[in-house]
């Protein structure tokens, strides 16, 4: 096994206690963490850069012109296209809790 490896797991672990500690804090604060989830934004801006990704790195051996290719990007366009127009349209967000908002 590689060395490299072994940097990911204090990493991960790091970040999971920070993150166990972060959220623990929000909640504690009184923030509704569910009024602030987007599940079609981060559903829309993932799928996005999936197709992207998978476009450009397909691309070497399918080719630049390849239909498969170039539908993957369209895709990628398409999807990020309907992310900025559903992000328009959603509340404005706000990471202070209810409470901290001026009203």
């Amino acid at each position: 096994m590689a060395w490299i490896f072994f940097v990911d797991l204090p990493v991960g672990v790091l970040a999971l206690a920070l993150c166990r500690s972060l959220l623990d804090a929000g909640r504690s604060s009184g923030a509704d963490v569910s009024e602030g989830f987007d599940l079609a934004g981060a559903f829309l801006i993932t799928t996005s850069i999936l197709a992207a990704v998978y476009a450009i790195v397909g691309a070497e051996t399918a080719g630049w012109v390849s239909s498969r290719t170039i539908l993957l990007a369209v895709a990628s366009a398409a999807l990020l296209a309907a992310f900025v127009s559903v992000e328009k349209r959603a509340p404005p967000w706000s990471p202070s809790p209810p409470s901290a908002r001026a009203t």
